[in-house]
């Protein structure tokens, strides 16, 4: 949100285009998801029967 924020301040000041702050916004997201899923993926445990 805080980063949304900014962006728009940017965007008010007239350094940034709209397209700028939604891209950032995406990356910044996508790698996030990409640290959860890759901490908090299901360990699997083969034992034998």
């Amino acid at each position: 949100m805080l980063g949304f924020v900014l962006g728009l301040g940017q965007q008010w000041r007239g350094a940034h285009y709209m397209s700028h702050t939604l891209w950032t916004g995406w990356i910044c997201w996508t790698v996030a998801l990409v640290i959860d899923f890759a901490l908090h993926r299901p360990r699997f445990s083969f034992r034998p029967s």
